[in-house]
């Protein structure tokens, strides 16, 4: 008798095991494709979904979500035609499909780069060393420009004697975040590059958010948020 309930869990057991694997594999591997390199503001992004015989199969619907774009044509379709907000951002897109199996993943994201502005790319103001009260005055003009243009990131290149201290670099960084402070600008928008250099020197730079910039290759990364 024990044999044979033995004999029936295992079967039982089979069973299950076989049909989760076979509702495993009904489910299809979703993706979609973006774009390999980086657009053009004016230029338009197409979006799709694979694999898209599969998901016809199924009847599928489809719910596209953008961050920092707008959907131009194929909303409900398993292809997009966007157009981004602004130049030197990052659109985001992300669909929901219905009409799958209830065991597999329905969602996807991906995203296209926007190459930024080329006058984006120039550096603000450079200066060698400064009264506080002349630094503060090139600052308001750096903060300026940046209050105005809300989806960039202040990066300050700060180039130090190789005879100035630590604690005397440490003393300026706080002196300009003290001052950021009192000027209410928020802190997680500036990013400090330390470099050793043959002479002191601070230049202020305005990129995208969340560009890769590449101003040294020595260069200590400090952000505001750290501070």
């Amino acid at each position: 008798m024990k044999q044979i309930f033995f004999t029936f869990i295992l079967i039982f057991t089979f069973c299950v095991f076989s049909f989760a694997q076979n509702e495993i594999k009904d489910c299809p591997k979703i993706k979609i494709i973006a774009p390999e390199s980086m657009m053009n503001l004016d230029d338009p992004i197409y979006f799709s979904v694979e694999p898209k015989a599969e998901l016809e199969k199924s009847n599928s619907k489809y719910e596209w979500q953008i961050v920092n774009g707008k959907i131009i044509e194929g909303q409900q379709t398993s292809k997009i035609k966007i157009k981004s907000d602004s130049a030197g951002i990052k659109v985001d897109v992300t669909v929901k499909i219905t009409g799958l199996p209830d065991q597999c993943v329905n969602t996807a994201s991906e995203f296209a780069n926007i190459i930024p502005p080329i006058i984006d790319f120039l550096s603000f103001d450079e200066y060698g060393k400064l009264s506080r009260r002349e630094e503060q005055a090139r600052l308001d003009s750096f903060l300026i420009r940046l209050f105005i243009a809300e989806d960039f990131q202040g990066v300050i290149h700060m180039r130090t004697d190789k005879n100035e201290s630590n604690k005397s670099v440490k003393k300026r960084v706080q002196f300009m975040m003290k001052y950021f402070k009192f000027r209410e600008f928020p802190k997680e928008r500036v990013i400090f590059a330390v470099e050793k250099s043959n002479e002191r020197r601070t230049t202020l730079w305005i990129f995208p958010k969340d560009f890769r910039f590449n101003l040294c290759e020595n260069c200590e990364i400090l952000k505001g948020t750290d501070l």
